[in-house]
């Protein structure tokens, strides 16, 4: 072992801290520096200069007696090898060791904090990574150690009140993130997924997904994040939720474009397209119902099925009226059908993989046919085929596009609030929201 050299130990410091930029600047920039077509290749290309990276460390630390090195010196060390080994997606022992060591020799680098932190976070040990983040903000409220906590607080909570109080800070740490750099997409794509976050807790407010979408925008416009799966795969996922079926089936394809081993893309894709095909089906189909019973379900249908809706007027519990005018569904536009109140049988529940929305496909009077999705309806509450539902004021979107050769066109009506609805003549009563929803809506009010 040679003795120490403080100055040509200094110079393959100086290497290595460049060689450590550069890697970072590889795996962030990627699509800025090579093609599309290499996604697959990006791992393995990471992994290799990474390994040539901790080859210079365990090199100066075998040619050098470690003993005499500075304090300052054997943390340079310690915080550059488990940073680079922190550059993959998986969890990594080796890192995690280098980076407490790096915290321990000097715990004021705010840096050697986010990367423990992040060690954990991988790890799946979230409250020790939140303490990780925590110091990092009691020393300086940065951007990065501000993200991470909004990160890792969206993982934490007991029960379900603590977890909404958890992610309704993380949407706060995030606003936070993006004043101190407003450029910097990386934390606008925390700050979406907070919001994200935000609507699955509670709500499903459509102004939340609205907010999340105007980050994920904010995101697209640095290059640094334009080409980040995960800003298109989460953008995807909002597009689901507002029903733009064909954005986000457009989204989570560039995602899987730029991470092709990424599964969950392909399967969400798959899992769009049949939920769209079998709404598609039961609308061609009429649910199956054969014609005679169609047919007495259909003349069933009176006046009495609108409840207090019939009559043109609606008198709210507040007192206010509504005027309310009784359309087929033929009539109704894109948009919100002011002052109408739409109603039909339920002809068929159609199943899918996530509870969010409820659906079911609903015929009127004339038979045409639309398919409905419920949102912040209670786990427990449910419908049935041939109950009578009418709906006020209904919002209504098309679906007519292309995707992959196969083609999707079906008229659907979207209800925020399942109370709003009449069911078999009585309104819907309020145990039908969500909990989650309701607790939200009695604090706002």
């Amino acid at each position: 072992m040679a003795e120490f050299d403080e100055k040509q130990f200094s110079q393959k410091l100086e290497t290595a801290e460049k060689s450590l930029q550069e890697l970072y600047h590889m795996r962030d920039h990627f699509f800025e520096l090579y093609p599309v077509k290499l996604s697959d290749k990006k791992y393995s290309m990471l992994r290799e200069k990474m390994s040539a990276l901790i080859a210079i460390i365990d090199q100066i630390q075998e040619q050098t007696d470690f003993r005499l090195q500075s304090k300052e010196y054997k943390f340079k060390c310690s915080y550059i090898k488990g940073k680079a080994l922190n550059v993959l997606p998986d969890y990594s022992d080796e890192a995690e060791k280098a980076s407490s060591l790096a915290v321990k020799l000097d715990p004021t680098s705010i840096d050697a904090w986010n990367n423990l932190g992040e060690c954990y976070w991988k790890k799946k040990n979230m409250e020790a990574a939140k303490n990780c983040f925590n110091d990092a903000i009691t020393r300086s409220r940065n951007k990065d150690s501000l993200r991470r906590y909004s990160m890792v607080l969206r993982q934490l909570g007991s029960d379900t009140s603590e977890k909404f109080k958890n992610i309704c800070e993380s949407v706060d740490i995030a606003k936070e993130a993006v004043s101190l750099d407003v450029s910097d997409g990386n934390s606008w794509l925390v700050l979406g997924n907070a919001y994200l976050a935000r609507f699955f807790a509670g709500g499903q407010s459509p102004k939340i997904l609205q907010q999340s979408l105007s980050s994920y925008s904010q995101a697209d416009k640095d290059s640094s994040t334009a080409l980040c799966s995960d800003l298109h795969f989460n953008r995807a996922t909002v597009y689901k939720y507002q029903e733009e079926y064909q954005k986000a089936m457009e989204g989570y394809d560039r995602a899987l474009q730029l991470e092709p081993t990424w599964t969950q893309c392909k399967e969400r894709l798959e899992d769009i397209t049949s939920y769209l095909k079998k709404i598609m089906e039961f609308i061609e189909t009429k649910g199956k119902i054969k014609q005679k019973r169609l047919t007495a379900m259909l003349q069933s249908l009176t006046e009495k099925s609108l409840g207090p809706f019939a009559g043109g007027n609606y008198s709210s519990p507040s007192g206010k009226t509504i005027k309310l005018n009784h359309i087929p569904i033929s009539g109704i536009r894109p948009g919100i059908n002011n002052e109408t109140v739409i109603s039909g049988k339920i002809l068929g529940i159609i199943s899918y993989i996530e509870p969010v929305p409820y659906v079911f496909i609903m015929a009127d009077s004339e038979c045409d046919i639309v398919a409905v999705s419920v949102y912040n309806l209670a786990s427990n509450a449910s419908f049935n085929i041939g109950d009578a539902v009418a709906i006020p004021e209904p919002y209504v979107q098309t679906n007519d596009f292309s995707f992959r050769e196969q083609h999707f066109k079906f008229v659907g009506v979207r209800v925020e609030n399942p109370v709003v609805m009449v069911v078999n003549g009585k309104k819907l009563h309020r145990n039908s929201l969500s909990p989650m929803f309701l607790s939200i809506t009695s604090k706002s009010e």
